[in-house]
């Protein structure tokens, strides 16, 4: 199913406070009903038919700590992941696992 459109949401919403039924505004826009009732309620808590930004879980580690990171990997050509990670929570006391040290530098085209 494809996402609806600004226009095509307004639409819903409008047919909605009309008393349409939901089962018929589904099947007229090609989606389920629990992505038309979803957007009554949407529009019901925000007054906004858009869709809501910044719902993903939030990074570990700061954009600075990020950059501190790919300086040291690309600086010292021969340190560990384990090694970033110790001297990173030494010095910014921020807890991450090796794995997520090795994400960031694979992010940044380091391996």
């Amino acid at each position: 199913m494809a996402r609806l459109t600004a226009a095509e949401r307004a639409n819903c919403l409008r047919l909605i406070q009309n008393n349409a039924k939901y089962r018929v505004i589904a099947d007229l826009y090609g989606v389920g009903i629990g992505t038309i009732s979803r957007l009554r309620q949407r529009f019901d808590q925000t007054g906004s038919v858009n869709y809501r930004f910044g719902g993903g879980r939030k990074k570990k580690i700061s954009n600075v700590n990020e950059r501190w990171m790919v300086r040291e990997a690309k600086r010292r050509r021969t340190i560990t992941s384990k090694r970033i990670n110790e001297e990173c929570r030494r010095a910014t006391n921020t807890i991450v696992s090796n794995r997520t040290v090795r994400r960031t530098l694979n992010k940044n085209n380091l391996r």
